[in-house]
């Protein structure tokens, strides 16, 4: 009687074991890559002055580096999951806790207290190490740690992106006139702000704005109606924030796109 073809026995493979530890090390490898491409990789660099610097780096096929300073409040969830989107946007995004560095809490006190020769060096180095068009962001009081490491004006820094920038020697009360700091007025780049106007500083964005392009900044303004400073990882959000965060990404993409072509 023949052999039904169907019944036959499935052929067997011998694998000898350098083979199946390598197979099993590849498919580790390539699970591990994708999941770093996902979350960032946790890298440490070390300045020309000495610093070590924490980093979570979110790689990208791109022309454009976003160097991501911390604000007063440090780096959250909320700034990874923006970072990864941006990445998957085709924008390479270092997240660098220059404050972390120096051992600082997120507080305000510790903006003052980052060495501007450390921000310098940082600027140097990301522009060095991948050849790409750098972009500084920063938020809140990281704004004046910012605008400090950016003198005199590196050429490889084509734009600053600041996101409710505190620039105020201290919070101005109600009806009063602000007071800036100083590097306010010796400021002379490609910036964008983007302001919720929610926010405390919504109301002091047109003579912001005025000294800046004083001192010779071009200063390009985008006001989010509706939300609050740090909408897109406060914890208590609205459902307003919320669809707001999902809008971010693709604001900063366009917000790049515009000062690429100021």
């Amino acid at each position: 009687m023949g052999t039904c073809p169907h019944s036959s026995p499935e052929p067997q493979v011998n694998m000898s074991r350098p083979r199946r530890l390598a197979l099993f090390l590849s498919i580790f490898l390539l699970a591990h890559s994708a999941l770093s491409r996902a979350d960032g990789q946790d890298v440490e660099i070390k300045l020309v002055t000495g610093t070590e610097v924490p980093m979570t780096v979110f790689p990208a096929k791109s022309f454009s580096l976003i160097l991501w300073l911390p604000s007063e409040f440090g780096f959250k969830d909320g700034h990874r999951a923006l970072a990864q989107e941006l990445s998957q946007q085709h924008y390479e995004v270092w997240l660098a806790d220059i404050i972390q560095a120096h051992l600082l809490a997120p507080v305000p006190s510790s903006i003052d207290r980052v060495p501007t020769e450390d921000l310098t060096a940082l600027i140097a180095f990301a522009r060095k190490k991948t050849g790409k068009k750098v972009y500084v962001l920063t938020s809140s009081r990281g704004a004046v740690m910012a605008l400090r490491g950016l003198q005199p004006i590196p050429k490889a820094v084509k734009g600053v992106i600041l996101f409710s920038p505190n620039l105020y020697i201290q919070t101005p009360e109600p009806g009063k006139v602000a007071r800036y700091q100083p590097i306010i007025n010796k400021t002379r780049l490609n910036l964008a702000i983007i302001q919720p106007q929610n926010s405390p500083w919504y109301w002091y964005r047109d003579v912001q704005t005025r000294l800046l392009e004083q001192a010779g900044s071009r200063v390009y303004n985008k006001v989010l109606t509706g939300v609050r400073d740090r909408f897109y990882f406060r914890p208590d959000s609205t459902d307003a924030e919320d669809r707001m965060a999902k809008l971010f990404p693709a604001m900063i993409r366009e917000t790049i796109s515009y000062m690429e072509n100021y």
